[in-house]
């Protein structure tokens, strides 16, 4: 594996109306200001090639996911907003997953379930902005979408699910989370309850994680937790958990338990989720900024008091800090846990994917921002 440089460079925007006061009135003062930041990164050993990349392909595979959401929440969604979800999962897994196509049933089911898990993360970013009026859930009560996902879920109860009385967008999210899972194409029952119950439960438990976050980081209130507890709740809002039970489990099967209870094997996923969350917020800042979401890490830290650019220049410097363990950590799975070698690799592919994907999304408005280049001091990671 390679190392490189991540180039970061933008201009501060206005920033939205729509921020917290205390927020916005921080930024105003940066308009204009222009930042040159360097991530010392690193490329996988299989990368998919750019030229490589069909776009009447990936346009087909996005319609078709658009198409799948529409038709699960009918006359529910705003005009495009299921096209823009199509595009920017369906780009994103193309980096993700380098050696697949998008036609996999595997990767079918992940997009629809990192679709779902997006809807439900901007429910709460924005208040269901992109659900038509009518069919809006209440922010809290979108709970029960969860409580229901977890008891009818795991008891792979349609009728039930089909049945409960709650808003009808929060019904048609729940049938559509448990009728994806039955689409892996496992017909053992022996394979399907426990890989079906494992990964529903991961769902959950990130939904669980976001309606915490919605409740708790109310920035003009007092501060109620540390920065540690905030991170580490950031943290598990991070898409990469659901993205390896799906992924993963599905192709090679579940790793053997001694690897998966090792606390290498454990701070390992830990690491890779804090880089996950840790490039969202920090190459997001600006978007965040432009479209007043204001629920990451920086923002939160702005909110708290902080100055601007020295939470931008910290936040690269923890995120640097977590990449140069998750190297570290790697070179020992990979040496003394040979059999996680897959797991590592899509690892590796998922965190650079995930950069890759929210470059190519219209949704992080990066263009321009991001360039790659080789690091001087290169060395090549054989493993």
């Amino acid at each position: 594996m390679k190392r490189i440089n991540l180039y970061f460079d933008f201009t501060f925007p206005s920033p939205s109306i729509n921020l917290p006061p205390k927020i916005k009135s921080s930024l105003t003062p940066l308009e204009g200001v222009k930042v040159n930041k360097t991530l010392n990164f690193f490329k996988p050993l299989h990368v998919r090639n750019p030229d490589s990349i069909s776009a009447e392909k990936l346009s087909e595979n996005a319609i078709s996911l658009s198409h799948w959401l529409e038709m699960g929440f009918p006359s529910m969604l705003v005009p495009e907003y299921s096209a823009e979800i199509g595009k920017q999962v369906m780009s994103g897994l193309l980096w993700m997953l380098p050696e697949m196509t998008l036609d996999d049933p595997v990767v079918q089911v992940t997009a629809k379930t990192l679709a779902l898990a997006g809807i439900y993360d901007d429910i709460l970013d924005t208040g269901g902005k992109f659900i038509v009026e009518e069919f809006r859930p209440v922010k809290e009560k979108m709970i029960k979408s969860v409580l229901a996902l977890l008891r009818l879920g795991l008891e792979m109860d349609l009728y039930a699910a089909e049945s409960i009385r709650v808003e009808p967008f929060i019904q048609k999210f729940c049938i559509l989370i448990i009728k994806n899972f039955m689409d892996l194409g496992l017909t053992n029952p022996g394979d399907l309850a426990p890989r079906i119950i494992s990964q529903i439960s991961t769902v959950a438990s990130n939904m669980m994680t976001c309606e915490w976050i919605s409740k708790n980081q109310v920035h003009h209130s007092p501060r109620r937790y540390s920065m540690d507890v905030a991170r580490r709740f950031r943290v598990q809002d991070d898409a990469f958990s659901m993205f390896a039970e799906h992924f993963y489990n599905v192709r090679y099967g579940l790793l053997p338990s001694w690897i998966l209870a090792s606390p290498q094997f454990q701070m390992f996923k830990n690491i890779a989720c804090h880089i996950s969350s840790g490039l969202n917020d920090v190459l997001g800042f600006k978007k965040d900024i432009i479209k007043g979401e204001a629920d990451g890490m920086i923002m939160l830290r702005i909110a708290w008091g902080e100055s601007p650019l020295l939470v931008l220049e910290d936040e690269l410097r923890i995120l640097q800090e977590y990449i140069e363990d998750y190297m570290n950590l790697r070179d020992e799975l990979c040496t003394n846990f040979p059999e996680a070698d897959n797991y590592v690799e899509m690892v590796d592919s998922y965190i650079y994917g995930y950069f890759q994907g929210m470059n190519n999304s219209t949704r992080y408005l990066l263009d321009g921002v991001i360039h790659l280049g080789d690091n001087p001091s290169d060395c090549v990671v054989t493993n």
